[in-house]
């Protein structure tokens, strides 16, 4: 096996040669973790050549989903592998220290990391890694997410309140310090003016693996997890409600990305970015996690008087014309969506007949919307 994966597997080392480094990069989502692992992936040899191994084993488009010890429920096709099975393997490596990611473990359970770890400490000194975002930032991103992955269908006014708990880095991470201890968790706040020379990639080399930047590694500048602006991602969250079939959304998807990257001239609406949230309520979200995010700055960052985030709070007076788009503004959308795709819109308004009486008002506001802009 080792002579068909040599660098996976690499050459066998003595039971008492020291531990290898384990670094974890647990995420969290929205906070570039898809970028880093484009990066780590098309960097390989880069990183061999300064002791840290990027395996493939169980990857997923480049992030290591299948050694998560956590398993959402909706990736139950999926096939992970416990950790007995493959830290042997990878502690038998020539390098120094393996570099392992994905944002599923942020999610783990204490009843799914305790035992993982205690695994992983048998094997490796492990390192957790993650990079924080504000919360009001990270709802916001994590919302226009769930839009384009086909899952969000109400507005993020009516559910904002529900998220915030989800974003306590504090209680994130206590399971994993309970399980490693406090020295072995890496924070690193997600804001570019803290990053190491403005750059996350540059940032996580040097702060996570102190590995200097130099001309082996390469720094591609495309996006490859980009957002949607907030008026196509509000008509794409329409769509969502009227349109089940996965191929046909993603369709839409993939249009109104184009259109945000891509926008043409004579559309009635605005380019310019808009949060999805007022200031007030993005202030009341920065409060209520100020205490956790305080608490993360000393503990993990010896941080006593500097705050986790230094980014500009919103200010009060700052204006917000909501979240809902005029029928002006649906109409646009629709007219340049039927010039891409006619077929697709054709299908669009025979689909809509169903929706226009659905009991669920999000549903049938959206189908009505739709119904009278085709």
């Amino acid at each position: 096996m080792k002579r068909i994966f040599p660098r996976l597997f690499g050459q066998s080392r003595s039971s008492n040669s020291a531990k290898k480094t384990l670094y974890l990069h647990i995420g969290m989502g929205k906070t570039g973790t898809t970028a880093l692992q484009v990066f780590f992936s098309a960097n390989r040899k880069a990183l061999e050549q300064n002791g840290v191994l990027y395996p493939t084993l169980g990857e997923v488009s480049g992030a290591h989903h299948l050694l998560s010890p956590h398993a959402p429920r909706f990736l139950n096709s999926w096939t992970f592998k416990p950790i007995d099975d493959w830290g042997p393997k990878l502690a038998t490596t020539d390098f120094d220290s393996i570099l392992l990611s994905s944002e599923l473990m942020s999610r783990a359970t204490s009843d799914e990391l305790m035992p993982f770890c205690r695994s992983a400490m048998a094997w490796f000194d492990p390192k957790i890694v993650m990079y924080v975002r504000r919360q009001d930032d990270i709802i916001m991103a994590s919302y226009n997410q769930h839009i384009k992955s086909g899952l969000q269908k109400r507005q993020l006014i009516d559910i904002y309140q529900e998220m915030i708990s989800k974003f306590d880095y504090e209680a994130l991470l206590l399971p994993w310090e309970n399980a490693v201890g406090r020295e072995n968790i890496i924070v690193r706040p997600y804001e570019h003016a803290q990053f190491f020379d403005g750059d996350l990639r540059k940032d996580f080399l040097k702060s996570v693996l102190d590995i200097e930047t130099h001309n082996s590694f390469i720094f591609d500048q495309d996006n490859p997890n980009p957002s949607l602006r907030k008026v196509p991602g509000e008509y794409l969250r329409m769509i969502n409600n009227v349109v089940v079939d996965p191929k046909k959304n993603h369709r839409f998807r993939d249009l109104l990305l184009d259109l945000t990257a891509n926008p043409e001239q004579g559309l009635d609406w605005p380019r310019n970015y808009e949060p999805y949230l007022p200031a007030d309520i993005r202030r009341a979200i920065i409060s209520a996690s100020n205490a956790s995010n305080l608490a993360i700055a000393k503990k993990y960052m010896a941080q006593e008087s500097r705050a986790l985030f230094l980014d500009p709070i919103p200010e009060e007076s700052d204006t917000w014309e909501g979240n809902r788009l005029s029928q002006q503004m649906v109409s646009s959308i629709s007219a340049y969506l039927v010039r891409k795709d006619p077929d697709l819109m054709h299908w669009l308004a025979g689909e809509l007949h169903q929706y226009l009486d659905d009991e669920k008002y999000v549903v049938r506001s959206a189908a009505r919307m739709l119904k009278v802009t085709l």
